[in-house]
């Protein structure tokens, strides 16, 4: 996943925009190249892992 992809996943994805709003995460509140920018983009990318790793029909999220 781009650093591009992530950001519009969190842009179009109303629960991982909402987890990273509580932590004070979101792309418009951090530096690019930042260690902090840097961790919102792994939770994008975990976000969007764990959602490749369960079938469809098995999810609750």
């Amino acid at each position: 996943m781009t650093e591009d992809q992530a950001i519009a996943l969190i842009n179009d994805t109303a629960a991982l925009q909402s987890m990273l709003y509580d932590i004070g995460m979101m792309p418009e509140q951090l530096e690019r190249g930042t260690l902090q920018w840097s961790r919102m983009l792994a939770y994008a990318y975990a976000y969007q892992a764990g959602r490749d790793s369960v079938p469809m029909k098995d999810v609750a999220f």
